[in-house]
């Protein structure tokens, strides 16, 4: 569970805290409210300067909360969480294989 957790289905609770924008590293303030199992609501005045990727911060949490912005009205936004892909180490279906190819190196003069 997120560190968000406690104010789950609590419609009327609010908590100010830290967000983070990955695409473009800004950082703004702003309170989540309407905490639900896949995201939240986000508010603050500078909520038009986040693009898509997020992390917000509770104010008694160490940790990000990773999430992504689905949509925006004037000072709010529509959060979603995103679940992490634990033991997940790259994209590739098949084993990667070793090759072994024999080249030769010169530079424009030719010397070798």
């Amino acid at each position: 569970m997120n560190a968000l957790a406690h104010l789950q289905d609590k419609p009327e609770a609010e908590e100010e805290v830290l967000v983070v924008d990955f695409d473009n590293l800004s950082v703004i303030s702003g309170v989540v409210s309407n905490v639900g199992e896949w995201g939240c609501r986000l508010t603050s005045p500078d909520i038009q300067e986040l693009s898509k990727n997020i992390g917000i911060r509770p104010k008694d949490s160490d940790k990000l909360v990773k999430c992504q912005i689905t949509s925006r009205k004037d000072s709010d936004a529509a959060v979603l969480f995103v679940k992490s892909t634990e033991g997940f180490s790259h994209k590739r279906r098949e084993k990667r294989n070793t090759d072994s190819i024999p080249v030769k190196i010169s530079d424009k003069e030719e010397n070798t």
